[in-house]
């Protein structure tokens, strides 16, 4: 099962609209279990693993469930299938990316996405990690990122999420877990 984001009508509170978002994590890789003796540490390693996974999102990823609006279009970090378990300690990394995706505050669809991993069907703004969603304000979006070990301010277009400028704040950062 996984989240989404729902619009809710406000004098009967029925469900307006619903996104297909999908929250959910899993620390192992489809298909596969962890095989290695984890018995000194704690008799079920998959329970450990979700335990630390859960301790994660909710401690240290401010952006889980946070959404916001300009009062047209509703704005959320996804992709938060970033949080995976490298090795059996009771840390998790996060990846490098996630990503923007804006919605029609009317229907719920999904208008636009930035961000998300490289490659060759890359969409705009790959590898940045959104630390929140943006803030509206006169219209533009401001959003403060991590791209290429700095924090940057990046502001964008609302109704296309194109870039319009960006600023670097903090350079050579190292993200710590």
């Amino acid at each position: 099962s996984g989240s989404s984001i729902r619009a809710y009508d406000l004098q009967d509170g029925s469900v307006l609209w619903q996104t297909a978002v999908d929250m959910t994590f899993n620390p192992f890789p489809p298909n596969q279990k962890y095989r290695g003796d984890l018995s000194s540490i704690h008799p079920d390693p998959e329970l450990y693993a979700m335990n630390a996974m859960a301790e994660q999102r909710l401690w240290h990823d401010q952006t889980f469930g946070s959404i916001t609006s300009d009062g047209s279009l509703v704005f959320s970090v996804e992709d938060l299938r970033s949080i995976e378990m490298p090795t059996w300690m009771a840390v998790a990394t996060m990846e490098n990316e996630n990503i923007l995706r804006a919605y029609d505050v009317s229907s719920g669809k999904a208008r636009w996405e930035i961000g998300g991993p490289g490659g060759a069907t890359a969409l705009p703004l790959a590898g940045t990690f959104f630390l929140g969603p943006p803030l509206p304000l006169q219209g533009r979006l401001y959003c403060l990122v991590e791209q290429d070990s700095q924090i940057r301010l990046l502001v964008l277009e609302p109704e296309t999420g194109q870039l319009l400028w960006s600023q670097s704040l903090l350079t050579n950062i190292k993200r710590q877990n």
